[in-house]
């Protein structure tokens, strides 16, 4: 163990990783809550809309969605080719860095994450917040107070599977990751 976590290089992945692993399951959580919510409050076209939207990378291959991910942000990418079209001449390009397997696996997991927090804010009765709103409870409040502590479960569920799902991913980290660092996934192989 000393020889393995005292190699520099081993130590670079490890890093890379539990970043990597750290900000994907905060973003992920986060807009899964904020996709939920809207879905739970909300009775619109829109809301429908969105919420057929967030399931669709369930339903693309991970290897199909890496590539069009590098397609869509890598230096002769889409982004880089509109923002230059509008103007705009020195837009980053991200293709092959960890901000890139960061988006990735943002993309992987969202579907995942919006489907679990929403059956959990579901699964919470209108009456509380029936009952709360009668009472005077502005909407912060009805969140704050009954909708987030009964999603709690759900909450902890989405981030350990994120979590999980991004310490031993490989797919994404490898075909649109750096060539050093990489993540464990890559970095094992």
């Amino acid at each position: 163990y000393r020889a393995v976590l005292g190699n520099s290089t081993v130590q670079r992945d490890l890093w890379a990783t539990v970043w990597v692993t750290i900000v994907v399951t905060l973003v992920v959580v986060a807009l899964s809550w904020a996709v939920a919510l809207y879905l739970r409050l909300t009775n619109s076209w829109l809301a429908r809309v969105v919420s057929a939207l967030s399931v669709v990378p369930l339903f693309i291959p991970v290897v199909i969605a890496s590539y069009a991910i590098l397609i869509f942000y890598s230096t002769d990418g889409f982004m880089k080719t509109l923002a230059y079209h509008l103007g705009w001449h020195s837009f980053p390009s991200y293709g092959y860095t960890l901000t890139c397997v960061v988006l990735g696996l943002i993309w992987v997991n969202i579907p995942f994450a919006v489907l679990m927090m929403s059956s959990g804010l579901n699964g919470v009765p209108n009456n509380l917040i029936e009952a709360a709103r009668d009472a005077g409870a502005p909407m912060y409040r009805v969140v704050w107070s009954i909708l987030l502590p009964m999603n709690l479960i759900p909450t902890v569920i989405v981030a350990t599977f994120t979590g999980i799902y991004c310490l031993g991913s490989f797919t994404v980290p490898y075909l649109t990751g750096p060539s050093a660092p990489n993540l464990l996934g890559v970095s094992m192989s």
